[in-house]
């Protein structure tokens, strides 16, 4: 992955860094380079540090990358259909980047929705 052993090329670090702080870094290292996109326009985008309005009072960021949990359609969006074809080829062929998907197997939510609160509303 990185071309010396234990440090990672800046390019593979912006790769690696996710919501956005990759093109914070790369909008930074670009205006150092001054390497700027051509707009067609001459002026650019100036990112020179300014005086804030308030004065900061942070001292660093955390950065919390927290993947899984259930999506939002496992949660409140049954589907009973899909549920009913669950496990079944589908008729055609999808293509999609995820891995094991080339069998074109239909998978339902894994929970089991009942009608909750007061609304009455589907919810898993």
């Amino acid at each position: 992955m990185s071309s010396r052993k234990g440090f990672l090329t800046r390019r593979e670090m912006l790769e690696m860094s996710g919501s956005g702080f990759g093109s914070l870094a790369l909008a930074w290292l670009l205006n150092q380079e001054n390497a700027h996109a051509a707009t067609g326009s001459p002026s650019s985008f100036d990112l020179t540090p300014k005086r804030p309005h308030a004065t900061p009072k942070a001292k660093a960021v955390i950065q919390l990358m927290q993947n899984g949990g259930p999506s939002q359609m496992d949660l409140v969006d049954p589907k009973p259909h899909l549920t009913k074809l669950n496990g079944k080829k589908h008729s055609e062929k999808l293509e999609t980047l995820q891995e094991g998907s080339a069998e074109n197997v239909l998978m339902g939510s894994p929970y089991k929705f009942e009608r909750r609160g007061q609304c009455g509303m589907d919810i898993s």
